[in-house]
Order: C-alpha cells, then sequence, then structure tokens
C-alpha cells in the first residue's frame, strides 16, 4: 500500500507516496488480492507492506491480519524485515519497505502474526467465486477483476474459477453463489445463484440470499463480514474486529468504538488498537479475554525519523530519510475493559515486550479504565501489559 513512485530517477530520491489511506478505500489493500485465488488450492501472498512514511499506514496492522483470517489463506509474508543484516539487528532510519526501521510496523507486525497464526478469527461462513470464462477473461490485456467484486471479500471468502458458472457450480459444490461478467454474454440459461457483476453487487447478492441480509449499508461504505466479527467502515475510516481472544479498532479523532469487553474512547489521534489475550505459561492454551490473565495492549499512532525531510506538509514527496532518533506522533486514548476478577496491573513495555514501567490502572464499578498516550513525561509508549 502506498508504493514509492521515482518522480526524478529509479529508486532514488526524491520519492512520491499518495498519502491515502486504506480504509477510505473499502481495504484496497487486500482487497484487491482475494479473487486471485483459486478455491482448492493452498493460498500464500508472497509479498505484502504498507509502505512507510504513509501516515495512514498503522491500518495494516489489523487489515491483514483480519481479512486474511477470514478468507482463510494459508500463508503471509511481509516484504520485507531488512535490508542488510546491520539493519535487521541494529534497526536504522531509511527504507520504505523494511519494517525494522519503523517502530509502527514492528509492533503491527507482530500483532498480525499473533492473530494471524494462532486463529483468532474465524474464516468466513460463506464462499463467492467469479466465473473467469475466457471470452471475458481473454477480451483486453491485463484485465482485472470487477472492483465491486472485491468488495464481496469483505464479508465472504471470495476467489476465482476459469470456466463457466455450471462448472464452478459442478466442481465447487461447497459455494454459496457465482458472479460472471455480462459482457460478452454467457451461455443461456444461467445457473440459480449465478449473479452479473455490477455496481452495489454485495447488495444484489444479499437480494439472492447468497449473502446474509445486513452485509452492507446502501452506500456500500460499511461492510460486516459473515461471521460478524469484522466491520469496516470506509465513510467513518474505522474498523471493528470483535473476537472472544481479542477485540481491535482502528479510531479516528473523535470516534468512540465498542466491543464486547472493550471500549475506545477519548481519541486524540487516529490509532490502531489491540487488546489481547495472552496465554501464561504453565496455564491451559486459548485464553480469553473473559478468562485471560495476561493481556497485551498496543497503541499505534505514527512515527517518522527526527531529520526526515518533505518537500510539502501534506508528506507526499520525500527528499532525505533523516538520522533519528525516530520521533512518535503524539495520541491518547482511554480504553474501558471488563476483565475477569483478579488484583489487575498494567505496565507499559517495550517492542520485546519487557516491562518498563508501570502505569495507573483505574477501577471504576465492574470495569477498568487504562489511559493510552504514545508520549508521556516517562517516555514513549506502544504496548502495555496487563496481569493478574
Amino acid at each position: 500500500w502506498d508504493h514509492p513512485k521515482f518522480p526524478v530517477r529509479s529508486w532514488a530520491a526524491p520519492f512520491g507516496f499518495a498519502q491515502n489511506s486504506a480504509l477510505a478505500a473499502r481495504a484496497t489493500m487486500p482487497a484487491r488480492m482475494m479473487p486471485t485465488r483459486i478455491f482448492g488450492r493452498p493460498f500464500a501472498v508472497t509479498e505484502f507492506n504498507f509502505c512507510r512514511p504513509n501516515q495512514h499506514r498503522a491500518e495494516g496492522a489489523l487489515l491483514m491480519p483480519a481479512y486474511a483470517s477470514l478468507q482463510d489463506w494459508d500463508a503471509m509474508y511481509n516484504f520485507q524485515y531488512a535490508m542488510s543484516d546491520d539493519m535487521a539487528i541494529n534497526g536504522g532510519v531509511q527504507n520504505y519497505f523494511a519494517i525494522a526501521t519503523d517502530p509502527i510496523g514492528l509492533i503491527g507486525d507482530r500483532v498480525g502474526s499473533l492473530v494471524f497464526q494462532r486463529g483468532d478469527i474465524a474464516p468466513a461462513k460463506n464462499a463467492v467465486v467469479y466465473a473467469a470464462r475466457p471470452a471475458e477473461a481473454f477480451s483486453s490485456i491485463g484485465r482485472l477483476f470487477p472492483h465491486d467484486f472485491n468488495a464481496v471479500g469483505l464479508v465472504a471468502r471470495i476467489g476465482s474459477f476459469p470456466g463457466e458458472p455450471a462448472e464452478a457450480f459442478a466442481k465447487l459444490p461447497d459455494i454459496a453463489g457465482v458472479v460472471t461478467g455480462a459482457s460478452p454474454a454467457p451461455e443461456d440459461p444461467l445457473p440459480p445463484k449465478t449473479v452479473f457483476s455490477e455496481s452495489n453487487l454485495v447488495l444484489r447478492l444479499e437480494r439472492e440470499g447468497i449473502l446474509p441480509r445486513g452485509s452492507a449499508n446502501p452506500e456500500h461504505t460499511r461492510f460486516t463480514s459473515d461471521t460478524g466479527e469484522i466491520e469496516l467502515s470506509s465513510a467513518q475510516r474505522t474498523f471493528r474486529v470483535v473476537t472472544a481472544r481479542g477485540e481491535h479498532f482502528f479510531a479516528q479523532q473523535g470516534s468512540s468504538l465498542r466491543g464486547e469487553r472493550v471500549a475506545v474512547s477519548g481519541v486524540t489521534q487516529r490509532a490502531a488498537i489491540s487488546v489481547l489475550a495472552l496465554d501464561t505459561p504453565g496455564a491451559r492454551p486459548g485464553a480469553t479475554l473473559a478468562d485471560a490473565r495476561r493481556i497485551l495492549v498496543t497503541h499505534l499512532t505514527d512515527a517518522l525519523p527526527e531529520g526526515m525531510k518533505f518537500a510539502n506538509a501534506d508528506r507526499k514527496l520525500l527528499e532525505s530519510w533523516g538520522k533519528g532518533p525516530h520521533l512518535l506522533r503524539r495520541g491518547e486514548a482511554e480504553l474501558t475493559l471488563r476483565l475477569p476478577a483478579g488484583s489487575w496491573k498494567a505496565w507499559a513495555v517495550d517492542a520485546t515486550g519487557a516491562r518498563q514501567r508501570e502505569v495507573p490502572l483505574t477501577r471504576s464499578g465492574d470495569t477498568h479504565v487504562l489511559k493510552l498516550a504514545t508520549v508521556s513525561p516517562d517516555g514513549t509508549r506502544l504496548a502495555y501489559e496487563l496481569s493478574r
């Protein structure tokens, strides 16, 4: 997302960036990958990245593991960790891909890896396939899947099948429906549960009984997964994932979001916020937020090296990387948590998980309140550990 452009010389400064939000674009990343999956075969994403210095890149910490899990993909590879051995060990400030040089990327990648690999988020219940008929697929060079079919992947598992709709139903008996293009005209009659690709496709699939009612709003700016765990609003640029093992939110300044056991309010700067149950050594695996003894909280805003220079305040043309140290964008939020019974305490932790300092965790009735702040008088904070 926001791959650099090179307006003067290839792979050399100055570097151009669009500075767009993936949430505002209906999670184009990763949705544009979803149709390329062939049902019945393993699927791996061998390169993905939300590139620095895109100011919205913390969205990727939630979008990628959430939708990869919903799609039931098999593997993901973040490109890349580092450009060299030295960068991998000692970090740095340069490079638009290397997460070893980005505090936001380092924490976000670890959250995403945990959520995806332990299966916190359920795969979609329904599957919808695009019948890529040869007459349509080869009608133009570089033909893309329709944008509105990509959006179906925010609700259900999607993929493609090379052939006619009837062949897709015959070879993929577990699919809920088939989408295909109207031009050139396909075989007639079409099998039941087959619809033509069109704008507002999710609503059409609802009317046909292929997707559950309420999967999208009439404006096609809000999408809810058929599992009920994931909700994206492109208009509000907010995101919510609620599972037994964790609750995740992308909140904008002033927004308030709520899950089952966590509520987010008092947001002063857009941020990705995760609350995750952690297994305790010696205890049974599979801890949930309802019975956890340890909980991880992350709060990701933005970070840039000191001295990084842009041509303008819009950050669209990067002239130099700077020298560091990394500076965090100031942001605050308040978490209200329904925790299991116990004497809970909270600590700010570093990127290795080591406790740095105890922070206030106040009790209010049957809930606890944790005030998040990326910048505080005693240092910077991107993550917290809660324990009882």
